[in-house]
C-alpha cells in the first residue's frame, strides 16, 4: 500500500516537473553538420587566429609603433583568410 502511494508522487513529480521546466539540448552534439560543405575544419582555424588577432590590435592603445604592428598581422592574416575561403 504504501509502495504505491510513493509510486504515484514519485510519478506525479516526475510529471510536473517535465511539464514546467525547460529541458536544454546539448548544442554542441546537435551541430554534426556544416552549415555550409566547403567550410572546413582550416577555416575555422584561422578565423579564431583572425579574431584574436583583431582583438589584439584593438586592444593596444598606448604604443603606437605596437598598434601599428598588430595592425599589420591583422591584415595580413585577413588576406590569407580571405584567400583560404575563395580557394
Amino acid at each position: 500500500m504504501a509502495e504505491s502511494v510513493v509510486k504515484k508522487l514519485q510519478e506525479a513529480i516526475t510529471l510536473s516537473c517535465k511539464k514546467s521546466f525547460k529541458i536544454r539540448v546539448n548544442v554542441r552534439n546537435m551541430i554534426t553538420q556544416k552549415s555550409v560543405p566547403w567550410w572546413t575544419e582550416e577555416l575555422t582555424i584561422k578565423r579564431k587566429k583572425l579574431n584574436a588577432l583583431g582583438r589584439l590590435y584593438q586592444r593596444t592603445k598606448n604604443n603606437e609603433e605596437l598598434r601599428e604592428h598588430h595592425k599589420n598581422r591583422y591584415h595580413k592574416e585577413k588576406t590569407t583568410y580571405q584567400s583560404t575561403i575563395k580557394r
